[in-house]
């Protein structure tokens, strides 16, 4: 049932509870941490990577359901068992409709814990399997529509899975030219709105004044030029998935009342004076922090939450330069007449390249050396001069100081303990001989994404 990599979050505040769960956990060859409350417990999967939450329902600071809502929204696919007091059955029957997997009351006995942890992780692993599976039909390098198979994509597909089926709402978080409209369009297809429309709204390709009468419609006669009256993207969009792109440059006005939709699914178009209900998936897109935003007094902070219900993060191209070459013969096929080659010098040029505008900029620069070729066959020649001749002092050390040299090399050291120990701080603290709020430390200076490696 147990195997040395599986990690294991205890949340229980009573400290001889914590630390019995721990040794017993531990001698099952799992992977334990213990947080003494549930705030911490909430701060530790922030940064690291778990199989399993055990949670306690009574804990000071946040309890053991909020910690299981938010546990959920951040991972929808880690199982959570629920801890709780004899009499107290309530509260672990609100838990299980909360999203935990199973509940257990105290006392137990050690085999009925062992148990519960070895069927909810056992579950986990089969969904897990069957994900695989299910890819491995769609040759192992794809997604829908999406293209690539580098562990960072993997985990992006293993979010849709999980999120696809479920009802809130979805915020998909990622630079300019990453593919975020296609994650979206992938949620679609693998809910139960999948059947319904897919309509997408670019909110910053909308003037200003017209993006409330774009969203929720217009009534005959509301504002000079609505000669007549029309439905807005929501309604056209009742039964399926409206994708509203660059939530960020919503009108505060079209934010209030997005939030009134959210909160209560009813739709007034511009001018009218009725509203109605419309059944519509949200699914909203941004390629700027929505939280800086809400702390410059830019986005609403309500609205920021009621959105963050499932957050997803689209990965930059320049960390997942494996799939380049997948995504290269994708567009040659997609733009192309026949078989393309492309010779192994080309690939690697292309490989090697940062690509600052993502897949986008991949996708553009193909279809420009295509049409240069009189012959269709691509050529270094044919490369733009960014890429075919980049800057030296931004590929090579050589122009570097010994002290940027030497934070290069502390970046791909810590880069590459976190890559062998799948994203565990606490592991790779240990293997470098390290303390783990020093390493945490380094990680953060450096702006380490901790989910490329998990």
């Amino acid at each position: 049932m147990k195997e040395l990599s599986t990690r294991i979050l205890v949340a229980e505040d009573e400290e001889s509870m914590g630390l019995f769960l721990k040794r017993m956990l531990t001698r099952e060859g799992f992977d334990v941490v213990v947080a003494a409350d549930g705030k911490l417990a909430q701060e530790i999967l922030k940064t690291e990577c778990f199989d399993l939450l055990l949670t306690d329902i009574r804990m000071p600071k946040l309890e053991g359901i909020d910690l299981l809502l938010w546990a959920k929204e951040q991972n929808p696919r880690m199982p959570v068992i629920v801890m709780t007091g004899y009499g107290s059955i309530p509260s672990a029957i609100e838990a299980l409709k909360s999203g935990a997997e199973n509940y257990v009351t105290k006392p137990f006995e050690k085999v009925e814990i062992l148990k519960i942890v070895g069927g909810a992780l056992e579950k986990g692993r089969l969904e897990a399997e069957n994900n695989r599976l299910k890819r491995l039909l769609d040759d192992g390098r794809s997604f829908g529509h999406l293209i690539g198979s580098a562990p960072a994509m993997c985990t992006l597909y293993d979010q849709i899975d999980a999120v696809a089926p479920k009802r809130g709402t979805v915020l998909i978080q990622g630079e300019s030219g990453t593919g975020k409209e296609l994650v979206a369009r992938s949620i679609h297809k693998r809910s139960g709105y999948g059947d319904g429309p897919f309509v997408a709204l670019h909110l910053g390709a909308v003037p200003k004044d017209l993006v409330a009468a774009e969203l929720f419609g217009v009534v005959k006669g509301a504002f000079t030029g609505a000669r007549s009256g029309r439905d807005g993207a929501v309604q056209r969009a009742s039964g399926g998935t409206l994708f509203l792109d660059e939530i960020g440059d919503a009108p505060p006005e079209v934010q209030t009342a997005l939030l009134r939709f959210l909160e209560d699914g009813e739709v007034s178009p511009v001018g009218g004076s009725s509203s109605r209900v419309v059944d519509t998936r949200i699914v909203v897109a941004t390629n700027r922090p929505l939280v800086e935003l809400v702390d410059r007094g830019l986005f609403r902070q309500d609205l920021y939450f009621r959105l963050h219900v499932f957050a997803l993060e689209v990965p930059p191209l320049r960390r997942r330069k494996e799939d380049v070459a997948d995504l290269v013969q994708h567009f040659l096929t997609l733009h192309g007449k026949g078989k393309q080659e492309v010779s192994l010098a080309l690939s690697a040029q292309l490989q090697g390249y940062d690509w600052p505008g993502n897949v986008r900029e991949l996708e553009n620069v193909i279809e420009r050396m295509m049409a240069m070729s009189p012959t269709g066959v691509l050529e270094q020649a044919y490369l733009p001069k960014e890429i075919a001749n980049p800057d030296p002092g931004s590929q090579g050390s050589h122009s570097m100081t010994f002290k940027e040299s030497q934070s290069v090399f502390e970046k791909e050291f810590i880069e590459d303990l976190l890559r062998r120990h799948r994203g565990n701080v606490s592991a790779a603290a240990r293997a470098a001989e390290m303390s783990r709020p020093t390493l945490h430390a380094k990680i953060q200076a450096h702006r380490i994404d901790l989910d490329r490696f998990r």
